[in-house]
């Protein structure tokens, strides 16, 4: 099962969501999670924060490459092989606050290494930081999926939406505030030592998270027993490429995103190097980033509504060519300010939008029993070239430079575009497959 599908229709749960008491103050506690969840985020944001500490620390192009590789390992690995077991464990809020806190402990984790260091960076330092990041993730994976499945039994599913809405838009505001008011200053200092305090506050936002979920409401499933094998999900996997020839164009275009995934630690390295920038420089592409993840929601999300996830698709592909175009283009053309790449980072703000549309296009084209097995599918093409080309591109980035990747990049995805046009529209008619509500609850 995958993480961003909850049993909505499982007759052997005992769904809360009947009860309004406990949806009114679960629906609370859990906006209130995700704004937490949100804030501690912004301080370690993939595509900008965390590459630039481990480009401070020593790290490689290819070490660099590295970062989305087990960024999408942990998100999709664990969700294939611990979806049986989680659906299995009666009460979710216990593996969700397990989940949460051990997110939490690694940062905190990863704090008390830099107390410890005094602001010295030895060579086996970027290897441990790249261990706790992987470790990390794959608790994230097993996170979004309890929290998806808790979705399902806390939270109506008339009330998913406004509750993401609510989520995403103060989480947030509250997150861009303590980055402006609290990051800046710290990175203004130049000191790999305030990497620490960064650590920290992301840790105990983590860890917040985790005491707010232990106050949810649940009540205990009543789950079948029977148990799915891991080959048996491989075996479904293969299968639903195989007979599906829609999907099976959904997926090579959900490749071709991941392929720009790719770049996403390498947009930091490849400004900041040409401009010489320091670390301050990179508040504002997180609040851009942050801007552009809400911004481009409400629009984009208008247009899956009246007109369907198939053109929604077409637009997030098209815009996400602008990126790194607009990087090249700016460091050859520009006039050597920051604004070009502020537009930069808030493109890249795209990326979660642009997960939650093919998640979406893709419980149309499902019944309600193989939607699991569809998304689960679909995130598994989407991480394979990010597992099998991160490294190699950041090795190659060392090597003949940004440039020729970025372009090789923004061919692949107008490839991925034009295979858009092939889509079928699934509300032809007017007509939609059952139970094809959109459904949230990743961290992205």
């Amino acid at each position: 099962m995958n993480s961003s599908q909850a049993p909505e229709n499982d007759t052997n749960q005992l769904n809360t969501v009947d009860d309004p008491g406990f949806t009114a103050k679960n629906f609370c506690l859990l906006a209130i999670y995700n704004i937490s969840l949100r804030v501690g985020w912004i301080f370690k944001t993939e595509s900008i924060i965390m590459p630039a500490i481990l480009d401070f620390i020593g790290g490689s192009g290819w070490l660099r490459g590295c970062l989305p590789m087990l960024n999408r390992l942990g998100q999709s690995i664990p969700p294939i092989l611990l979806s049986d077991w989680v659906r299995r464990v009666a009460i979710k809020k216990r593996l969700l606050v397990s989940s949460a806190v051990l997110m939490g402990v690694s940062f905190l984790f990863l704090a008390l290494v830099w107390w410890w260091l005094a602001g010295e960076s030895p060579d086996w330092l970027p290897y441990l930081f790249l261990t706790v990041y992987g470790f990390f993730f794959f608790c994230v994976g097993l996170h979004n999926l309890t929290l998806s499945l808790l979705y399902g039994k806390l939270v109506s599913v008339t009330s998913r939406g406004q509750l993401m809405l609510i989520a995403t838009t103060i989480g947030s505001l509250v997150a861009i505030a303590c980055a402006w008011f609290l990051m800046r200053e710290r990175l203004a200092e130049g000191d790999g030592r305030n990497f620490l305090w960064m650590f920290m506050f992301t840790g105990l936002a983590f860890v917040t998270a985790a005491i707010l979920a232990m106050f949810l409401t649940e009540q205990p499933d009543n789950a079948s027993p029977q148990r799915s094998s891991v080959s048996g999900n491989l075996q479904s996997l293969l299968e639903v490429i195989r007979t599906d020839s829609n999907f099976r164009r959904l997926a090579i275009i959900a490749a071709c995103y991941g392929v720009s995934i790719t770049l996403f630690p390498h947009y930091q390295a490849y400004v900041r190097q040409n401009l010489n920038l320091q670390l301050d420089a990179l508040v504002p592409w997180v609040i851009a980033q942050n801007i552009g993840a809400a911004a481009f929601s409400i629009p984009l999300g208008r247009i899956a509504d009246q007109f369907g996830n198939r053109l929604a698709i077409k637009v997030t592909m098209l815009l996400l060519c602008a990126a790194p175009a607009l990087t090249i283009g700016w460091l050859q053309f520009g006039d050597g300010s920051q604004l070009g790449f502020f537009v930069v980072f808030f493109l890249l703000g795209l990326t979660p939008v642009t997960m939650r549309t093919f998640s979406n296009y893709t419980l149309e084209i499902a019944d309600s029993q193989r939607q699991p097995i569809y998304l689960s599918t679909l995130g598994a093409c989407m991480a394979l070239p990010v597992v099998l080309f991160s490294t190699l591109i950041g090795a190659l980035i060392d090597r003949i430079g940004f440039e020729p990747i970025f372009l090789i990049v923004i061919a692949v995805l107008l490839i991925g575009w034009s295979l858009t046009f092939g889509l079928d529209e699934p509300r032809a008619g007017d007509q939609l497959k059952p139970n094809s509500a959109p459904q949230s609850g990743t961290i992205n």
